[in-house]
Formats: structure tokens, sequence, C-alpha cells
């Protein structure tokens, strides 16, 4: 049989070597078992979906329950009037509560919301009715809280008031203290 030069074997290496590899097991992914330690497991509850959870409506606020919140400079059309008895934050971390825009005329929209920290949204739960009780809003949907003027309440509560960025809910006391704090009011409301 006569020899092959080793330059022509040389040529051919490259293709050998992706013959080999291609019909080798080495090439093949490994299917890892159910216990490898280097699979990441998630924590109970992670890979769920976010789920609203149960709230009841609080009374309706009494004009007197409404405390004015200074919402900074900024030229405002209204003024924010919140309840701070209504404050609160449900297992889901929504916080929930009641607030009032004023207009410069004197004009009260009450209304009752939820706002989460994790997405930047909120949800009218009910509004006021002009006779002092809520008109409930069933089939509200969530909502983005875009950066307009119209807005400017609500992306000052949400910001200011109860999520640090990019966190969750500050607590209920924290959050009545903060607003307590920029009503002018102390702390023995």
């Amino acid at each position: 049989m006569p020899r092959m030069p080793v330059s022509r074997i040389a040529g051919r290496a490259p293709a050998l070597l992706l013959a080999l590899l291609l019909s080798s097991p080495c090439g093949a992914q490994l299917d890892p078992g159910p216990d490898d330690w280097f699979r990441y497991q998630p924590r109970p509850g992670e890979n769920e979906p976010w789920q609203e959870g149960s709230f009841r409506l609080p009374a309706y606020p009494a004009v007197d329950d409404l405390k004015p919140v200074d919402l900074g400079a900024g030229g405002w059309t209204v003024s924010l009037r919140v309840d701070l008895n209504s404050v609160h934050i449900g297992e889901d971390k929504v916080v929930r509560l009641s607030y009032a825009l004023e207009s410069v005329s004197g004009a009260l929209n009450v209304f009752y919301e939820g706002f989460r920290c994790d997405a930047n949204r909120y949800r009218t739960y009910a509004i006021g009715a002009g006779d002092g009780t809520w008109r409930r809003l069933p089939d509200s949907a969530w909502k983005t809280i875009p950066s307009i003027t119209h807005n400017a309440a609500r992306q000052e509560l949400l910001n200011t008031f109860f999520c640090p960025p990019g966190s969750v809910p500050r607590g209920e006391r924290e959050i009545r203290a903060s607003l307590r704090r920029s009503t002018g009011f102390d702390s023995n409301y």
C-alpha cells in the first residue's frame, strides 16, 4: 500500500477532526439530571404571575380628613389631599388609599386607588359620587402612570411617598409619616 505524503494528510486534518467531533458523543449536549446542583431552582411563588388580592373600600373620607400634601414646585393646577387613615398595603403589595384632587376653583374629585411599585401602575377602584358616597368601578384596569401633567399627583404619590425608585413599597407607618411631614401636621394626627 503506497504511503500518503505528510503534506496531504495535514491538509485533510481539519476535515477529519470535524468528522470525528460530529460523530462522537463529546459533541452532543448532555441532559442534566433533576438533582444537578448547578440547575436554577426558583423560590416558591417566584414564577407565578402577580395576582391582585382582595380589599374593602374604606369609609368615604370626611373633608376634614383630607390633608393637603405638598407637591413641591411645578406650577400644579390642582392640590393633592390625602386621607391618611385610608393608607393600606395589601398582601399583594398594592398601596391603596383615598385622596382628592382640588382645583383652583375649589372643586374636589375624590378617588380610591391602588398603586403598584413593581410596575409603575395604578388602578381606580372607586370615585366620589358627589353625595359623600363611593361609586365603584369594578371593571377598571391597571394603567401605567404616564409622565404628563394630569397624572403628576399619581407620579408624586408613587415615587415620593410610596416607593423608593425600583423597590417594594415602604411600610404603612413610613408612608403615613412621610405624607404627614409633607402636610405640615404633627405626628400625633
